[in-house]
């Protein structure tokens, strides 16, 4: 199985669901509300974490989306 993450760069990851991933420096929108937190830390497909200042671990893989927005969960099917 795998799992979907939309980013606003006009680019979706999809990534195993075993695989350990952290997003930092990211403008984080849950689909209700904005969140004051710039990371967000997935293990096994699913949000363990949303945070500022988090730590990569070890043999994750890290992604600085420099600003752009997450949209974990979303599609937004027409993205400008």
């Amino acid at each position: 199985m795998s799992y979907s993450l939309t980013l606003i760069s006009k680019c979706t990851l999809v990534v195993a669901d075993m695989t350990e991933i952290l997003f930092t420096n990211a403008k984080i929108f849950d689909g209700n509300r904005f969140s004051t937190a710039s990371c967000l830390r997935v293990s096994a497909g699913k949000i363990i974490e949303i945070g500022n200042d988090l730590q990569p671990q070890q043999d994750e893989l890290q992604f600085d989306l420099e600003g752009k927005w997450l949209l974990p969960g979303l599609v937004d099917c027409h993205v400008h």
